[in-house]
């Protein structure tokens, strides 16, 4: 997702509480059947991006 839709949700919300995951986050779904990973996938959080979510 964009970093500026990321951002509109966050004005959009506007939470009393907020988070900052504080890196990136691997997710993956293993099948014991199939003996492999069926779903694998990076969510990136680059540094840049952190500090742009914090700054808003």
């Amino acid at each position: 997702m964009p970093l500026a839709k990321r951002i509109a949700y966050l004005r959009a919300l506007k939470s009393d509480i907020d988070a900052l995951n504080m890196g990136s986050m691997n997710y993956a779904t293993y099948s014991s059947a199939r003996k492999s990973f069926v779903f694998h996938t990076v969510f990136a959080n680059p540094f840049e991006e952190i500090v742009e979510c914090w700054r808003r």
